[in-house]
């Protein structure tokens, strides 16, 4: 990056985006899966084995949890720091641009999505796999083959394979960017010691030995992925690949609504844009070109879920579980757009930057504005008044004193994990834990959603939200010193 305008630009970026994930992560609602993953930290073995356990989260949870407390900010912590992972490492990657316009548009087509940002603020692995795979990517690209000498190579395969060892921990759905990068690096070595005749023979075996040893660390992860398919949990995604695409452009839409056919056509702008970066990087030196190793990635990780779908029946990603594709993309459209650049007069580079922003950035940004909110996620938008209503059963249990008498709640079973989290946290000792079971009329309070026809229409509703359709009914148990009125509508 040239001048000072560059780095303040991304800064500003970067610093508003910060914000806006920490004032998330510190309002929003608890959600169904960071709950489960809250109650593996308090020693339940349910879901301990499940999915819903990515391992390096839910140990920085743990450990956020003895030094800060339970409250959401403090088990969202990690994720909420590694934005600053992720957009340094983005800074980092961006360093080489050669207007303050350009290296805007490299950060908005990597970061600014109201989709991926949502995992910055919530206690999943999503968000550290990001900001891990983010390091990884710097150093896997910070240099051509040509400019390696044999410590640097060692250096760089090293420590990024490290960073890629830490996305896995964070994500297991993320093994296969470990594997293309793995396979990358050793593609790498050899070509370049017989292109540049370069390397001693101490340094090929030390490349041998950590090909060997992060070949070695994929151990764990394949014997939890094996389990977990011997147990048929890992159902979630598609059925296509181009499903994954659909379901990533849908996501990337959030809460707007287009009119028909832009789906179809941002997906063929996607694909058009990636084949257009292909042949780009055909007419570069093979493998010397950051392109190049960015699409190596992005083909070698599709060709491994093409692979795992067809070997072992594997459902292809879907939504969250193909969040990786998204920073990769921007980071590929980006080279792609920097080689265009460079081919093109001094005079017209300040318009070509102009235009692609015009083009590219400007439309994203504002599609991030639209949908930016301090109350929903995508993915788990059911949850955003568990906590509003929770708060409602917390004035109840003050209300009972010290009586004999227990609140009870009905709820649907997506409701489950948040409620007793919240009923946890805030110590509401006469309320009994939600469960799962069928509804229950005669239950203290019963938490669901407007369409569930089974509820009672005379019942009584002590809190509605109409944003995401659910309500907070007064069931029918009498509880003699709770009085409904003084509770908030």
């Amino acid at each position: 990056m040239n001048n000072k305008l560059q780095k303040l630009s991304l800064i500003a970026l970067f610093a508003a985006l910060f914000s806006y994930v920490l004032i998330r992560a510190s309002g929003l609602s608890f959600t169904h899966d960071e709950s489960l993953s809250y109650t593996i930290i308090k020693g339940s073995p349910l879901w301990a084995t499940s999915p819903n356990n990515h391992t390096l989260n839910t140990w920085l949870m743990g450990i956020c949890s003895t030094l800060f407390g339970d409250r959401e900010l403090s088990l969202r912590l990690p994720n909420v720091l590694a934005f600053l992972v992720f957009s340094t490492f983005v800074f980092l990657l961006l360093k080489g641009a050669k207007s303050s316009l350009f290296a805007l548009l490299g950060a908005i087509l990597m970061v600014v999505n109201p989709f991926l940002l949502d995992f910055f603020s919530i206690a999943r692995g999503y968000g550290l796999s990001l900001g891990f795979m983010a390091a990884s990517l710097y150093f896997f690209l910070r240099r051509d083959l040509s400019e390696h000498t044999g410590n640097s190579f060692l250096l760089d395969f090293t420590v990024a394979m490290f960073f890629a060892f830490l996305v896995l921990l964070s994500n297991l759905s993320a093994i296969n960017f470990y594997l293309a990068l793995l396979a990358v690096f050793a593609v790498q070595y050899p070509l370049w010691a017989f292109l540049y005749r370069k390397g001693k023979t101490w340094q090929h075996l030390a490349f041998a030995g950590i090909l060997a040893l992060a070949s070695w660390s994929l151990k764990g992860s394949l014997t939890t992925l094996l389990q977990l398919s011997r147990e048929n949990q890992l159902y979630f995604g598609e059925k296509k690949l181009v499903g994954s695409l659909d379901s990533l452009i849908n996501c990337s839409f959030y809460f707007s609504t287009y009119p028909d056919g832009v789906n179809t056509i941002v997906k063929y702008a996607v694909i058009g844009l990636l084949a257009t970066a292909v042949v780009t990087a055909a007419f570069q030196k093979f493998l010397h070109r950051r392109l190049q190793k960015v699409l190596s990635l992005i083909l070698l990780i599709t060709a491994g879920f093409v692979a795992e779908h067809h070997l072992f029946g594997a459902n292809y990603p879907a939504e969250r579980t193909a969040l990786i594709f998204i920073p990769l993309f921007g980071l590929a459209w980006y080279e792609m757009a920097a080689i265009w650049r460079q081919k093109l007069r001094p005079s017209l580079q300040p318009v070509s930057d102009w235009g692609l922003l015009a083009l590219l950035a400007l439309p994203l940004v504002y599609h991030f504005a639209s949908n930016a909110n301090l109350q929903y996620t995508h993915t788990w938008q059911y949850d955003a008044h568990t906590k509003d209503a929770m708060e409602v059963v917390a004035r109840a249990n003050s209300a009972i004193g010290d009586g004999t008498e227990t609140i009870s709640i009905s709820n649907s079973a997506l409701f489950e994990p948040a409620i007793n989290y919240y009923r946890e946290i805030n110590k509401l000792t006469k309320v009994q834990p939600a469960t799962r079971d069928p509804l229950n009329i005669h239950a203290t309070f019963i938490y669901e959603f407007e369409a569930n026809e089974l509820v009672p229409k005379d019942l009584e509703r002590v809190a509605e939200f109409r944003d995401i359709k659910t309500v907070l009914f007064r069931g029918k148990a009498a509880v003699a010193n709770i009085e409904t009125e003084n509770l908030p509508k």
